[in-house]
């Protein structure tokens, strides 16, 4: 019941917004020119993705009721928001807007209404904003080639710099801090190797953006590392710090290094 009541939701919200914005489907589009407005033509339909909508509210539906199959649940729904841009009939961003309208009304009919705000919000702003917005970021690096080497430069190398900024303030840390203290600067560690990767390759923009998700992110991280907790057995607690913390700056440059290398990878034109 909850999960067709999510589907009807989706339904109309999208259709509203479709005709609404009135964006022209790959097939129709000019070039560069980017032709808004309410429209009831067939074509002018492209923004958001039903699709990709209705493949997402139904997963976040399923995932709440059935938690120990949320990944594969959502990854298939991914892989419907990527066949949708690989057949022609969408945009990158109409699924990725799609998706995000599609795991908040789905949210909204698992939970209820009333209940929304204190049991499924948390949790999306904790989990699901920071992916939206990782995702925006890697959408817009794959649609945009790189600028001229001389302006992306600088960000490469700040970027690069942030990102052994972060692994020597999460070293220091752990090496000569004790307890509740070292809590604030390990997360502060881990922001700057984040930032440093979409400083390096993404615009400006998404590293601030990605800073306002995640600062609040790292705060309820801290109150959470300051009950007590059993000890770990996990391999990566009981590695070095130091190798601990290069394994981290290493993973970090390489997807660095990755994001570089596909830039303008799936240009608009």
């Amino acid at each position: 019941m909850r999960g067709l009541l999510a589907q009807l939701s989706i339904a109309g919200a999208i259709q509203i917004l479709k005709h609404l914005i009135g964006r022209p489907r790959p097939r129709f589009a000019h070039g560069d020119e980017l032709v808004l407005g309410p429209s009831l033509d067939s074509g002018l339909d492209s923004f958001p993705s039903g699709h990709a909508a209705n493949a997402f509210g139904a997963a976040t539906v399923l995932a709440w009721f059935f938690p120990a199959v949320r990944v594969p649940l959502f990854l298939v729904a991914g892989l419907v928001a990527v066949s949708r841009v690989l057949r022609g009939s969408h945009f990158p961003t109409d699924v990725w807007a799609g998706a995000v309208l599609g795991v908040v009304i789905g949210s909204m009919a698992a939970v209820g209404l009333k209940r929304w705000p204190s049991d499924a919000l948390p949790d999306l702003l904790r989990t699901y904003v920071p992916v939206a917005v990782s995702t925006f970021a890697i959408l817009w690096v794959l649609l945009h080639p790189a600028p001229a080497w001389s302006h992306e430069i600088i960000s490469l190398g700040v970027g690069i710099a942030l990102v052994l900024a972060g692994g020597l303030v999460g070293g220091l840390a752990w090496t000569y801090l004790e307890g509740e203290d070292k809590g604030p600067l390990r997360i502060f560690g881990r922001l700057l190797l984040v930032i440093g990767v979409a400083v390096g390759c993404a615009p400006w923009w998404a590293a601030a953006l990605l800073v306002v998700v995640l600062v609040p992110l790292g705060l309820a991280g801290l109150h959470l590392e300051r009950a007590p907790a059993p000890a770990s057995a996990h391999p990566w607690a009981t590695m070095p710090v130091w190798r601990r913390e290069a394994l981290a700056v290493g993973t970090a440059l390489v997807v660095l290094a990755v994001l570089r290398s596909v830039e303008g990878l799936l240009p608009l034109g």
